[in-house]
């Protein structure tokens, strides 16, 4: 039956009304060969093909669908076909069959944690305390990911199937009861992020570790936040998965009013974004960096991050001196930093609540990002140059503004500000919600405490920024916003799905991201309304 969609969430939702099966989160949409559709960017190329997608109740597993799926229709080129013949390197390791019962590997760094987890299997506070912390996820997840690919998977068979990942969440909620979630088999939150570590770690040794699918797909719309050969020189320096964005869901990128939306599919929608705010209180870092041994950090380095941390605040100390002493300590730190949240970096370097500081590491985090072949973002000739710009992209969009004034959620702050005069705070304020107004977000979230970053407001004043925990305070509006929009180059974090789209867009008004970079459609279509 054919369907057409515009996004995954939208063809789940349609494909359910075809088969006529009842619609449910749980449900997970597979190719013939076994491989999850878990990306929008995928829909392009099974649309052009016409492919067969299979739907998966909870309780369905691969094995018994294929075999009432005609497969005769996948075809592979002859060059694959040939390296498949090719006979198997002596040197390579034999991998091994993959077990009847998986069984989690040793993980010594998390030996405490894990025994606590054991301990409290009954506890109702234990395993949300560990499932939160960004820290333990990421290296439980790395000690997962490893011991797959060393003894079960390799480039030539990068792919684990629906079946094995259900194997490794099964083990894990087995093993572990407290870090099962409310879900019927307790499993959808580590299946959530073993599908997306997993997609990253093939990201990083790209071409070889690509489907059929995968390859035409992106030889047809391209893949231009990494070039294939900065990622093949990646992976063969790298020993273990990488950090992902951990919260992410395929969002609705429909520019069609709420107010038009099937009131089932949009109650749902909300559900699925309470969760996706609600359940993750740490971000995943945006680039992993090795720039140091940050296990044996220098002596001079310890003393200067100390001496800074007692004087920074002085009044005898200039700020010009305290950015200089951040920027001598930002390789190390960085590396050091690589596994923190952004509550315990600033723990290790204070100076880092202060807002010229964080424009600085935003700058630095650029000049870093380019060096590691991640060429999303412009550099801008020095650290002040962000701010600036920041703040000439939010001027423009509120001299804009009359062309928002259709859209239901820019409307009531674009009729108040009609209502008298607005001071040049009250303008950068006021553009803020009206972006966010345009690209179908309320403006009221970006202060629910629920997400990892939000503005921190008392009555009517914009006076911080939460970041993963971590307050920081300002006594300047403008600060605030900068920070607010910033934050996430400096402390190299993945954006939040929620504000992805009005992230992109402010990063490309404000000449610090690349047009091309941009993945959200309507962030695409408000950015190319200001040419």
């Amino acid at each position: 039956k054919l369907v057409c969609a515009s996004t995954l969430h939208e063809l789940k939702i349609r494909g359910c009304e075809k088969l006529g099966i009842e619609y449910s989160a749980s449900i997970r949409l597979v190719t013939p060969g076994g491989h999850d559709i878990d990306d929008d960017e995928f829909l392009p190329t099974l649309s052009a093909e016409k492919s067969e997608i299979i739907f998966l109740l909870r309780e369905e597993s691969i094995r018994e669908n294929l075999r009432e799926v005609n497969s005769s229709n996948i075809s592979f080129d002859n060059q694959e076909m040939a390296a498949a013949s090719e006979p198997q390197d002596p040197e390579r390791p034999l991998l091994k069959k993959w077990p009847t019962v998986y069984s989690l590997p040793s993980m010594p760094i998390l030996s405490k944690s894990l025994q606590e987890v054991r301990q409290n299997c009954s506890s109702t506070d234990v395993g949300p305390k560990y499932k939160t912390n960004a820290t333990f996820v990421n290296n439980f997840l790395r000690y997962i990911i490893k011991d797959v690919y060393d003894n079960y998977k390799n480039c030539d068979d990068p792919y684990l199937t629906c079946s094995q990942i259900e194997d490794i969440c099964k083990a894990i909620v087995t093993t572990y009861p407290a870090l099962s979630d409310a879900t019927a088999d307790g499993t959808a939150f580590w299946r959530q992020r073993i599908c997306r570590r997993l997609k990253e770690f093939r990201s990083k040794i790209v071409p070889a570790c690509s489907s059929p699918l995968v390859q035409q797909m992106r030889m047809k719309h391209g893949r231009k936040r990494r070039h294939a050969e900065a990622a093949t020189a990646d992976a063969a320096n790298s020993s273990a998965a990488t950090d992902v964005n951990d919260d992410s869901e395929n969002s609705d990128d429909s520019d069609n009013p709420d107010e038009n939306q099937n009131p089932k599919s949009k109650k749902r929608r909300q559900n699925e974004d309470a969760d996706e705010c609600g359940s993750v209180v740490s971000l995943a870092k945006s680039c992993n960096f090795n720039f140091a041994d940050c296990e044996n950090i220098p002596e001079t380095h310890e003393t200067a991050r100390l001496l800074l941390n007692a004087n920074f605040r002085q009044p005898d100390v200039s700020m010009p001196s305290v950015l200089e002493r951040m920027r001598d300590t930002f390789t190390m730190r960085i590396a050091r930093c690589q596994n923190l949240t952004v509550a315990e970096e600033i723990e290790l370097y204070q100076p880092l609540v202060l807002a010229p500081v964080i424009e600085q590491e935003a700058w630095l985090m650029i000049e870093a990002y380019n060096a590691n072949e991640k060429n999303d973002y412009y550099l801008p000739d020095g650290p002040t140059d962000i701010g600036k710009n920041i703040r000439v992209a939010l001027i423009r969009i509120w001299d804009k503004r009359d062309s928002f004034r259709r859209h239901r959620l820019c409307t009531p702050i674009i009729l108040k500000a009609d209502n008298g005069d607005v001071s040049a705070e009250e303008k950068l304020t006021g553009a803020v919600c009206i972006l966010l107004g345009r690209l179908k977000v309320d403006p009221t979230e970006i202060f629910s405490p629920d997400l990892p970053v939000h503005v921190i407001k008392a009555e009517e004043t914009w006076w911080g920024v939460s970041v993963n925990g971590a307050s920081l305070q300002f006594n300047s509006v403008t600060d605030t916003i900068i920070v607010f929009i910033c934050c996430f180059i400096a402390f190299n974090l993945q954006h939040l799905p929620k504000l992805e789209a009005f992230l992109e867009a402010i990063e490309v008004l404000a000449r610090l991201r690349k047009r091309c970079a941009v993945s959200r459609k309507p962030a695409a279509s408000l950015v190319d309304s200001f040419r």
